[in-house]
């Protein structure tokens, strides 16, 4: 990484509220890429993890209902101009199901 980037790390808590589910984050590559827009530039996720599962190009575990698991999703090589996200966009698979989530304006914190 050069000294004119940055490298974020986004965590949440993901929980089933219905039933038990199989649950797949995906990665930034694919037709359904995790990504964050910020001043007109996309920095697709670099590596996404759901539990202890992790990849590039997607995580996948196993939700119990009412139970929360964290995930996280990272973001290599963004400016260091870049202190709030626009926009993040992240896709999720269950079922036959895909989710999509957008969080929007979120300031970035060390």
């Amino acid at each position: 990484m050069s000294v004119d980037s940055q490298s974020i790390n986004c965590e949440l808590l993901i929980t089933s509220t219905e039933q038990n589910a199989r649950l797949t984050l995906y990665g930034g590559s694919g037709s359904n890429r995790t990504r964050m827009v910020e001043a007109g530039t996309i920095y697709l996720a670099t590596k996404v993890q759901l539990g202890t599962s992790s990849g590039r190009s997607g995580a996948a575990e196993n939700l119990i209902r009412d139970v929360p698991l964290k995930a996280s999703v990272n973001f290599d090589k963004v400016s260091l101009e870049v202190n709030k996200m626009q926009v993040m966009q992240i896709f999720l698979y269950s079922g036959n199901n895909t989710i999509p989530l957008e969080f929007r304006n979120v300031p970035l914190s060390e």
